[in-house]
């Protein structure tokens, strides 16, 4: 564990530091630095037969503590891949992506809370024009970088993309709404997760659970109280935010 941690560590400075944020990783702290502490860092994977996806399901949660100010931030994606000729076919999708996305996310969240730094409302449109003049494999890595953007601005671009034809694509527009903690959405977001499965439901309860609001908190409370808890994959959710 304490070689990934200084690999995640050394990663989210360099995010950090991509954004004009003088950060230094260390491996331990003072009260007077930022301090992120992990309670869990996991990619767990799951396949069912040679003929189906590999999956992975990649999860961070921990403590950001600076001063008197301590929240839970959260990263989780899940991606799959069906390895034809070999299974390094699965390094890119199921690793190397979901890593790079988890520091991007933690990077963007210590950034709001502490530094609250954000893109300017011309990159945001410059990002929401090329999502939707393109039709590219991995647009939906633009729609993340919307959430990544720290802008409000963002929001409405967001919202449309909910009915995007690709999964795909709504699950990161979900995902990038909790991000931004466009708390006027909530209802959307309840109801996207009460109308959709798997990886777009996941995505909608990490939204809410990212939005950090008293009504969040109360939906995250019946979900527990719910059948929806018995399931593994959004038990896995909601424990990152206990």
């Amino acid at each position: 564990m304490e070689n990934e941690i200084e690999f995640l560590g050394n990663n989210i400075e360099k995010a950090l530091n991509s954004r004009g944020i003088a950060a230094k990783y260390k491996s331990t702290g003072t009260s007077e630095n930022i301090q992120f502490k992990v309670k869990k860092f996991q990619i767990r994977n799951h396949r069912t037969s040679a003929f189906s996806p590999y999956y992975t399901f990649s999860m961070l949660s921990g403590d950001l503590v600076y001063g008197d100010m301590k929240r839970r931030i959260t990263a989780y994606f899940k991606n799959g891949k069906v390895p034809v000729w070999a299974f390094r076919e699965v390094e890119e999708p199921c690793y190397n992506v979901p890593v790079s996305l988890m520091v991007k996310e933690i990077s963007t969240k210590i950034n709001r809370h502490v530094f609250g730094l954000q893109s300017s409302d011309e990159k945001v449109e410059k990002l929401a024009h090329e999502i939707n003049e393109t039709n590219e494999k991995y647009n939906y890595l633009k729609v993340l970088e919307l959430g990544y953007t720290n802008n409000p601005s963002a929001i409405p671009h967001l919202v449309e993309l909910i009915n995007h034809p690709d999964s795909m694509m709504r699950a990161t527009a979900v995902s990038s709404l909790g991000m931004l903690q466009a708390e006027d959405q909530l209802d959307l977001l309840k109801t996207f997760y009460a109308d959709h499965e798997n990886t777009q439901k996941f995505m909608a309860l990490k939204s809410i659970g990212d939005l950090e609001s008293d009504a969040s908190k109360a939906f995250f409370d019946s979900v527990i109280n719910s059948d929806d808890y018995n399931d593994e994959m959004i038990k896995e959710v909601v424990d990152l935010y206990l």
